[in-house]
């Protein structure tokens, strides 16, 4: 059972990663605005840790910039159908910060559209599999290495 402040967190993820997978904008827009209130920092690591498990598990060799521009394409084609305004530099962001590479710091992407796209990510790269037990065990992780970072 995940404490009631991770809960929210998980709840808010979820409702944003359900709403990509049903390409439901309006949803995505409402789950968007409520990962703004509960921690949009917060979220975006949980969507980070998805993300990069997801490419890990589905790239075992690695990845190579042919692969990140194919992952690109895909997420940017796939949310295109259904969202009028992907930015596909927007996709590169939220993979780069996936996988630990950080853009410039006057990058200009604005972190609520690398949380948008990386929900976007995250949806594309689940690949029909179900949100919630994925999450669940990402959310535990990051938690207990927060506990185990803490004197």
């Amino acid at each position: 059972m995940l404490p009631p402040p991770v809960r929210a967190l998980a709840d808010v993820v979820e409702a944003a990663l359900d709403a990509a997978l049903a390409h439901d904008p309006d949803a995505l827009d409402t789950a968007l605005a409520r990962v703004a209130v509960v921690g949009p920092e917060q979220a975006g690591r949980v969507l980070g840790e998805l993300a990069r498990r997801l490419l890990e598990e589905q790239h075992a060799d690695g990845l190579d910039s042919d692969d990140v521009q194919a992952v690109v394409v895909r997420v940017s084609r796939a949310a295109g159908e259904w969202l009028p305004d992907i930015d596909p530099y927007a996709v590169v962001a939220a993979v780069a910060g996936a996988l630990g590479v950080h853009l410039e710091e006057e990058s200009p992407v604005p972190p609520p559209s690398v949380t948008r796209h990386g929900v976007l990510l995250v949806a594309e790269l689940l690949g029909g599999r179900r949100v919630r037990p994925l999450l669940h065990a990402t959310v535990e992780d990051i938690a207990r290495a927060e506990a185990q970072e803490q004197p």
